[in-house]
């Protein structure tokens, strides 16, 4: 008899939870192994072809898989293989910047099947509001897609925010010094869910979703801009806090001749900028125009750009050494367009990341560079989306 001092710590699955998990077994394995028939499928995964049959059936009714031809086994009936379908519906995504606006929609497979990109100057919530409502149209009407298709619009923000609410709490890029309840203001215009994130989280949940986060259950992320933002990923769920300010890394302390300073104040744009010209002024560039500028830095190699990047890679090793000692990540993304893919520079990365961390117990340093490109915020903002809707079996398959 088990005593009363004895507590079951976890329970029994929900049906449906426990219907979801194996739906998004037999759709990753479709994925990365299909064509397959409903045979295959039993083979592979060591159950009843009726189980199968009734895993398939749920996906079919979300027309997530599509017939693309007929096996030919031996002996038998012919049987149909099943592939996953991408493009059964979409998801729309918006980020959001001091001078520009990027809008698009991305299928289930994570590809951008419409962009458009509205370059605006000042950021005013009204004014920010009614421009994705106003764009938000010409992307539909561009791209010939009904709105019944679209399974949601993630909207990406510099800037702390409540994900429950869809209220940005505060932007120091975009100015936003009081809340503002996007979700709410756009609900009155654009009929699908609106679900608010900050960008580097979305950065994460992308990357967790069809980049290099992919393979991996717990990944640390570094975005790099005109200040440094973070995420944290466990079991494709970003990690929010209690104040939804977790794995702000621009925050963390590092060490320089002046004395202890933030990441941030070490690793920005605009410090970098300053470092090569002490007259370059980030406030009056574009992105665009400052990364085309940190891309000459890092190309130019001569004795002093040299200096700057080893002083960039001492900073940038400090941050990823604590952020190893506190949460132990398997993966640690860069999103940092100086940081380039050559080895070398990678390599001298893992060097000092090691130095800076003790040598018992030993800890895992995996550190890779970001694979969505420029259209990573896109991305991200259609894989929050996703996560928030009936088809987030796609991205969320571990409970």
């Amino acid at each position: 008899m088990i005593g009363e001092e004895m507590k079951i710590r976890s329970g029994l699955m929900h049906p449906k939870r426990m219907q979801e998990y194996n739906a998004y077994i037999v759709l990753q394995l479709i994925k990365n192994k299909g064509p397959l028939s409903r045979a295959d499928i039993s083979r592979e995964l060591n159950c009843s072809r009726s189980a199968v049959s009734s895993i398939i059936s749920w996906l079919e009714d979300y027309n997530l898989t599509q017939v693309v031809g007929i096996g030919n086994p031996r002996t038998g009936q012919k049987s149909k293989l099943l592939s996953f379908n991408p493009k059964a519906y979409c998801l729309a995504a918006v980020d959001i910047k001091l001078t520009k606006k990027i809008f698009a929609l991305v299928d289930l497979a994570g590809d951008v099947i419409t962009l458009l990109k509205v370059k605006e100057q000042g950021t005013n919530p009204v004014q920010s509001i009614k421009s994705i409502v106003k764009n938000m149209d010409i992307l539909l009407r561009k791209s010939g897609i009904h709105l019944d298709m679209i399974k949601g619009l993630g909207i990406t923000i510099p800037g702390i925010v409540d994900t429950e609410k869809g209220r940005v709490i505060y932007s120091s890029s975009l100015s936003w010094d009081k809340p503002v309840d996007i979700s709410e203001e756009l609900a009155k215009s654009i009929n699908i869910p609106v679900h608010v994130v900050n960008d580097a989280n979305a950065l994460a949940l992308g990357e967790a979703w069809v980049g290099k986060g992919s393979s991996y259950s717990d990944v640390a992320y570094i975005f790099t801009g005109r200040g440094v933002g973070g995420a944290y990923i466990h079991n494709n769920e970003i990690f929010k806090g209690t104040d939804y300010a977790f794995a702000e890394f621009g925050k963390i302390i590092i060490s320089s001749p002046d004395g202890p300073i933030r990441a941030e104040e070490a690793l920005s744009f605009p410090r970098i900028l300053s470092l090569y010209k002490k007259e370059l002024d980030a406030k009056t560039m574009t992105n665009e125009e400052i990364t085309e500028m940190i891309s000459e830095i890092v190309q130019q190699k001569n004795n002093r750009t040299k200096k700057i990047i080893e002083r960039i890679l001492d900073k940038l090793s400090q941050l990823v050494a604590t952020i190893v000692a506190i949460l132990n990540p398997e993966a640690i993304i860069l999103n940092c367009p100086y940081v380039v893919s050559e080895k070398g520079m990678l390599d001298a990365l893992n060097r000092k990341v090691i130095e800076y961390l003790p040598m018992l117990p030993r800890r895992t340093v995996n550190i890779m560079l970001s694979s969505l490109g420029e259209k990573c915020e896109v991305i991200g903002g259609a894989a929050v989306a996703l996560s928030k809707c009936n088809l987030k079996i796609i991205i969320n398959g571990k409970y």
